[in-house]
């Protein structure tokens, strides 16, 4: 699962890296990684700080990955890719980096191109990122990845009990915008 993460963050941050300037004036930056690896645990000392608030004090941060807009980084909890590791499988890393990266994308962007429902257009940036390395050639999906990655929607759906449905959409939301990235590209992902 570490492996799988590390390569997903080499996977999406390349896919920016090369067409950033394809859709975007100015050029790309990537958002900083927590502790190198993006990985923090609840029962360390070593959380992240968003923005004087620590990420991993409440219950419900254990299964969570974050993006900090004021500090520009990407974070995940381990049990949260452990978790989504063993029950939708090997994909789910590439899922929770490119979804967070989406968030980053968001906040490089001027606020005309940014959509309402943020949490659907990260959803739409990770499907126009992945599919988008597979075109390139920097990720193989192999046999089986495309049900892992629908799967991985479902349960990433607002649909328990800390969460409210408006905050990322209801499981039809999440798949239906991740697979306009897919079908689209980055720009069918923007407010315009």
């Amino acid at each position: 699962m570490a492996q799988e993460t590390s390569s997903a963050v080499e996977v999406v941050n390349a896919f920016w890296q090369e067409h950033w300037s394809d859709h975007f004036t100015g050029s790309y930056k990537p958002p900083k990684v927590f502790d190198a690896s993006g990985f923090y645990d609840v029962e360390s000392s070593r959380l992240p700080d968003c923005g004087g608030d620590v990420v991993g004090d409440e219950p419900w941060e254990k299964y969570n990955a974050i993006y900090c807009p004021g500090d520009d980084f990407v974070a995940w909890s381990i049990d949260c890719m452990d978790m989504g590791y063993i029950l939708a499988g090997d994909s789910w890393p590439y899922l929770v980096v490119a979804h967070e990266w989406g968030h980053a994308v968001q906040n490089r962007l001027n606020v005309g191109l940014r959509a309402v429902a943020g949490e659907l257009q990260a959803d739409c940036f990770a499907g126009a990122t992945l599919q988008g390395a597979i075109k390139d050639g920097t990720l193989k999906w192999e046999e089986g990845d495309t049900d892992e990655i629908i799967s991985s929607l479902q349960k990433m759906g607002d649909i328990t009990p800390w969460t409210n449905p408006e905050d990322h959409g209801d499981i039809s939301e999440r798949i239906s915008h991740f697979d306009k990235g897919v079908q689209g590209g980055v720009d069918s992902c923007l407010a315009r």
